[in-house]
């Protein structure tokens, strides 16, 4: 006889398409929208990507800001308000640095299993994604859905 896994146990593997166009969207449990905060011009297709996502479906969507660490910002982290409007989460990361990569993901897996206190193990500490850096390190920039 088989026992079923306690929730704390279960194992799940993240496929995660790179978005190339509508097509990309069909089927997908939930979605990571990025933008370059360098770029406005990303910025402002964010609303267009936010509806294309939930155009299948209402599925949990999570708004990152890449690039962080760059100087040349061209979209404040205070004009960054999209989120806030549509009760999503907010993360800003860099990709190339590898600072806070892990959050929107864990994010978007919380939402998908609806367990808050979901956590990821890495069994590759080579790998291991150091978060302790981030600018984002204890921030509160998860927005409440309105009432």
């Amino acid at each position: 006889m088989r026992l079923p896994l306690p929730r704390s146990e279960i194992r799940c593997q993240l496929n995660i398409p790179f978005f190339l166009g509508d097509a990309y969207f069909i089927g997908c449990d939930g979605y990571i929208i990025m933008f370059d905060v360098t770029k406005k011009s990303t910025y402002d297709s964010v609303p267009e990507w936010y509806k294309d996502s939930q155009r299948q479906n209402d599925r949990p969507v999570v708004l990152v800001g890449n690039k962080w660490d760059v100087l040349q910002r061209q979209v404040a982290k205070k004009d960054v308000r999209f989120h806030a409007k549509k009760g999503l989460h907010y993360y800003e990361v860099s990709a190339k640095a590898g600072y806070y990569l892990k959050a929107p993901f864990l994010s978007l897996a919380r939402a998908l299993v609806q367990d808050q206190h979901l956590t990821f193990i890495d069994h590759n500490d080579e790998h291991k994604l150091d978060d302790s850096k981030s600018p984002n390190k204890g921030a509160t920039d998860i927005a409440k859905k309105d009432e």
